[in-house]
């Protein structure tokens, strides 16, 4: 993950400015996560080919522990909405069951649909990815805090602790 210049927000902007256009609320991500974004970024592009259809992301957030990854895009005459259902499996914050439920008529394949199958990919993806380096970690609880952190990141072990664990690991829409 050395490659600052690709996974930053303002390289993603640069490569992919239609995502980023259009009504936006922030993007304030960890920096872990931004190979997980950068894919779904090269993925989404990829399918949308020459047609954009208006695609943009509205808002990129952390919360209950994931990345959220929320996102507008122009809708083709009779397109109907999906239905994305998200049930808590047990108590331990990470652990969610995603089950989509596509209208009757809809290509299951469509545009939409794999856009759709590419951000809860990229949204599952956050779940086992330490938010300061991106390598294999679960939710812990670390003295009242609850993060996903990898081995090497425990705040004990971290130089400064947990104030200089979150300069590192956040990434706002600003940052290089």
């Amino acid at each position: 993950m050395n490659d600052t210049k690709r996974f930053s927000p303002k390289a993603l902007k640069a490569r992919f400015p239609y995502m980023f256009e259009g009504e936006n609320i922030g993007l304030s991500l960890y920096r872990g996560w931004l190979p997980i974004l950068v894919w779904a970024c090269e993925e989404i592009d990829a399918v949308l080919g020459a047609n954009k259809r208006g695609f943009h992301w509205t808002q990129i957030k952390e919360k209950f522990g994931s990345g959220r990854f929320y996102y507008g895009m122009r809708r083709e005459p009779g397109w109907k909405p999906r239905v994305i259902v998200n049930e808590q499996v047990s108590g331990d914050p990470g652990e969610w069951s995603r089950q989509v439920i596509t209208p009757p008529g809809e290509d299951p394949r469509s545009v939409s649909t794999v856009i759709a199958d590419i951000v809860g990919r990229a949204t599952t993806e956050t779940t086992t990815a330490c938010i300061v380096c991106g390598a294999a970690a679960k939710v812990r609880n670390y003295e009242g805090r609850y993060a996903l952190l990898c081995d090497a990141h425990h705040p004990k072990r971290f130089p400064g602790g947990w104030e200089a664990l979150w300069r590192v690991a956040c990434v706002e829409d600003d940052d290089a």
